[in-house]
């Protein structure tokens, strides 16, 4: 997996958009842009948002508590490590 480059960006982020927010991967010594970095953590915290929202309006309607779904400050990180 070492030779991970910008070309995988689309396929990553389908890849984040398929899993759940406790799958995540570490690309250290590979060559990806910080552009692409940029976008991907972008699109890591958006998909996050719209499942927090989504498990709070489950919540909500189930009349169960919501103070305990929140979004985690440090998603970005944790989904896709650098």
């Amino acid at each position: 997996m070492n030779q991970i480059d910008d070309d995988v960006a689309d396929k990553l982020e389908q890849m984040f958009e398929n899993t759940t927010d406790d799958f995540g991967v570490t690309l250290s010594s590979n060559k990806i842009s910080e552009d692409v970095i940029d976008r991907l953590h972008n699109k890591i915290k958006a998909i996050h948002q719209s499942n927090v929202e989504l498990l709070q309006q489950q919540a909500e309607t189930n009349g169960e508590p919501t103070d305990g779904i929140n979004q985690d400050p440090n998603i970005c990180m944790k989904r896709l490590a650098v």
